[in-house]
């Protein structure tokens, strides 16, 4: 099995990810900055989900 330093293999990933979002996802350069930068923010509809895809966190309910 090869193995691969972590920092490039991190990098290398991340920059394949952002060529297939560029050619075969159509995004542009300024929305993938601003994911990698500020992070993704879903709007599904369900609040519940949303706060999941958006790497926020369910707050317990009292019972």
């Amino acid at each position: 099995m090869l193995k691969v330093p972590a920092i490039p293999g991190l990098m290398g990933g991340a920059l394949i990810g952002v060529i297939i979002a560029v050619f075969f996802q159509g995004q542009d350069m300024g929305a993938i900055l601003e994911a990698a930068t500020n992070g993704y923010a879903s709007a599904t509809g369900v609040e519940s989900v949303d706060m999941l895809l958006s790497n926020r966190y369910i707050k317990p309910t009292d019972k």
